[in-house]
C-alpha cells in the first residue's frame, strides 16, 4: 500500500503510478477505469511511452482519492494546459478561452471538499494560480498574479491594508512572489477594487489620475484587480499585473471575476469583513517598505523571546507594528 510519506517521495507523476500498481488488484482495477491495457499502465510507470492529454484525463479518473491531489501536481510538470487543451477558444490569439474549463471547476470544487482544513488554503491558491497563468494569456507569458488578504487590525478593529499572501509568475519577475513581502493600501489598485467592492482595471500610461494607481511594483504596465468575496463580505483581492501596457482585454476581466470566485473558496469565514469595517491607509512604495520587511524574522524572533509568545503570535505583533510604522511613513512625508 502506498504511503503519504512515499507519496511526498515520488519525484514525478511516473514514480507514484509505478507504487500505486504496484498491487496486482490496484493495477487491474485503474487499467480498467482509465480503459486500458495494465501492460500500458507499465509502460507509462517506466518511462517508456507517454499518454496522450485524453489518456491522462481517463487515468485521472482511476486514481484513489488519497493520492488524486499528489498526481495532479506532478503531472502538471508534462502537462502543464491539461484542463485547457480541450478548449476552443474563437477569439483572437492573445484573447484566452472566455469561460473556466468546467472540469478544473469540478477539480478544485472536489478539492476544497476533500482536503485537510489547515491544508485547505495553500491547496487551492496553488491550484488556482497555477491554472490561471497557464490560462490567462500564453501568448504572453509576462505575468505576475497575487493574491492579498486584508489585514486586520485588533486595536483598530478596522482592516488597514492588504497583505501578499501567495503569488506566482514569470519573467522578469520571480516565480514565487509570496516571497516578497509588501503590503498594499489605498494607493494601490488592489486596494481601489476591494473599497469599491468590484472589477478594477489601469494602465500605468494612462492620463486620468484616478484611474491610475499612485504605486506601482517595478515592471508592472497593465493590471486588473477583483476583489474575494463571500455573502457580500470582503477577504482581499486578486490582482493580476502584466509589462504589456494593452495586455488585458475583455475576456480578461471576464476571466479575473471567475477565478476570484474559486480563490475565494481558499479563505475561512473569519477572513471575511465588512466593507464598513475596511479603512485602507496609503502605503509607501515597496523600495520604502523592504528594509523594514528585511527585519521581519529577527523582530518576531526577539519579540517571541521576551514576551513568551509562540511564534505565530509574534509574527502577528510584527505585521501590525510595520504596518503602523509605513502608515506614520507616509502621514509624516505628507
Amino acid at each position: 500500500m502506498t504511503t503519504m510519506e512515499d507519496e511526498h517521495d515520488s519525484q514525478t507523476w511516473q514514480e507514484l503510478l509505478r507504487q500505486l500498481t504496484e498491487n496486482p488488484k490496484e493495477r487491474k482495477r485503474i487499467a480498467s477505469l482509465a480503459n486500458v491495457q495494465q501492460i500500458t499502465l507499465s509502460r507509462w510507470s517506466k518511462g517508456t511511452s507517454m499518454p496522450n492529454v485524453e489518456k491522462m484525463r481517463s487515468l485521472l479518473k482511476a486514481i484513489p482519492q488519497p493520492s488524486f491531489h499528489t498526481f495532479m501536481q506532478l503531472i502538471s510538470v508534462d502537462f502543464p494546459t491539461l484542463f485547457l487543451e480541450h478548449t476552443e477558444s474563437q477569439s483572437m490569439p492573445s484573447e484566452p478561452a472566455l469561460e473556466l474549463p468546467l472540469e478544473f471547476c469540478m477539480y478544485v470544487l472536489k478539492a476544497y471538499a476533500t482536503t485537510l482544513p489547515h491544508l485547505c488554503p495553500q491547496v487551492l491558491q496553488d491550484l488556482v494560480l497555477q491554472h490561471m497563468i497557464n490560462h490567462f494569456d500564453p501568448d504572453r507569458p509576462e505575468l505576475s498574479i497575487r493574491v492579498l488578504q486584508c489585514l486586520w487590525h485588533q486595536a483598530e478593529n478596522k482592516v488597514r491594508s492588504l497583505q501578499v499572501v501567495q503569488g506566482i509568475a514569470r519573467s522578469p519577475w520571480s516565480r514565487n512572489l509570496d516571497q516578497r513581502t509588501i503590503l498594499f493600501g489605498a494607493e494601490s489598485l488592489a486596494g481601489m477594487a476591494v473599497m469599491r467592492c468590484r472589477l478594477t482595471g489601469a494602465s500605468k500610461r494612462a492620463q486620468d489620475s484616478l484611474l491610475n494607481p499612485l504605486n506601482w511594483v517595478e515592471h508592472e504596465q497593465n493590471a486588473l484587480a477583483y476583489p474575494l468575496m463571500r455573502h457580500a463580505r470582503i477577504a482581499g483581492c486578486l490582482l493580476i499585473t502584466s509589462t504589456h501596457p494593452d495586455a488585458f482585454g475583455s475576456a480578461h476581466r471576464k476571466l479575473i471575476e471567475q477565478y476570484a470566485h474559486l480563490m475565494a473558496l481558499a479563505f475561512g469565514p473569519d477572513a471575511f469583513f465588512d466593507l464598513k469595517d475596511i479603512a485602507l491607509c496609503v502605503m509607501p512604495p515597496y523600495y520604502r517598505q523592504e528594509p523594514l520587511f528585511s527585519q521581519f524574522h529577527q523582530r518576531a524572533l526577539q519579540k517571541a523571546q521576551r514576551q513568551s509568545l509562540t511564534m505565530s503570535e509574534a509574527q502577528e505583533c510584527v505585521w501590525q507594528e510595520i504596518e503602523e510604522e509605513l502608515i506614520q511613513m507616509v502621514v509624516t512625508e505628507c
